[in-house]
């Protein structure tokens, strides 16, 4: 199936695109799967989301700069996981480029001397907050670029959005769907509680033997972890806020983007 979007994105216009996957979705031919439905239809569903809908905001943006030495950069993308890295130059304002951690391992690995300058990818695509997100995937992925860095009216950094956020924004559901299936708890000596924020709140209650879920008066079912802390926070949080529960539960947000939690540690528990 991914072979099939990459072919699909391939055909360069938008509408033929959108045209293109509804045909797919609508087709009766049952060589399409289940699963590949959806992430078709996860597809088409970025043609109502614009890159501020997406990006990570300026204030959330782990950027280094042009002065970095190359060991500090390795260590920094490293520590956040991050596989690119965007490179400025005074400011976030002025970015000029990015790293690939590819490009640093290569030349370790060829005991090359390292220079940041070297490495320093230019292809940095500047973008409009107001971009349509299909059109921004099919940019991204028909040009190699890695990063789009979303300019303000000033010509300043507003937000940056990285083309495996939007893979993730096609993927996720069914990834989630299969980390249900095997989702593991890290219970700490000190009785704090480290886990994934899409755990079945089921699957916590078990795990913890004792109930978190909330009773909603609209009625609405909330299934994971990360959907109840959103609940009670009425927002996606920021990593290292606590969101405190109704019943005194204290979730800290190890890791979120702008969509969605990652990770949480459950501080506190009340007492049986």
């Amino acid at each position: 199936m991914f072979s099939k979007i990459k072919k699909i994105l391939k055909r360069g216009e938008p509408e033929t695109v959108r045209d293109t996957i509804e045909d797919l979705i609508e087709e009766k031919d049952m060589s399409i799967k289940s699963d590949e439905r959806q992430l078709l239809g996860n597809v088409l569903d970025l043609r109502d989301l614009k890159a501020e809908d997406v990006m990570v905001p300026r204030a959330e943006i782990i950027a280094a700069p042009d002065t970095v030495s190359p060991d500090d950069l390795l260590g920094l993308m490293v520590h956040h996981g991050y596989s690119a890295m965007p490179i400025f130059h005074d400011t976030l304002d002025t970015i000029i480029g990015y790293v690939h951690i590819k490009d640093i391992l290569s030349f370790i690995y060829n005991k090359k001397e390292l220079n940041i300058q070297h490495l320093i990818r230019k292809s940095v695509l500047f973008i409009s907050p107001a971009m349509q997100i299909l059109d921004l995937l099919l940019e991204m992925k028909q040009n190699a670029h890695n990063i789009a860095i979303v300019a303000d009216e000033h010509g300043g950094t507003d937000g940056m959005v990285c083309f495996s956020d939007l893979i993730e924004e096609i993927v996720g559901d069914i990834q989630d769907a299969d980390y249900q299936q095997t989702a593991q708890i890290n219970i700490k000596e000190d009785g704090t509680v480290l886990v994934d924020a899409r755990i079945l709140l089921e699957e916590l209650e078990e795990k913890l033997s004792c109930k978190i879920a909330v009773e909603q008066q609209n009625g609405e079912d909330i299934e994971t972890l990360g959907g109840l802390i959103n609940n009670i926070a009425n927002r996606v949080p920021t990593r290292g806020e606590i969101i405190v529960h109704p019943d005194g539960f204290e979730f800290e947000i190890l890791d979120a983007d702008p969509r969605c939690i990652k990770k949480v540690i459950i501080l506190k528990r009340p007492n049986p």
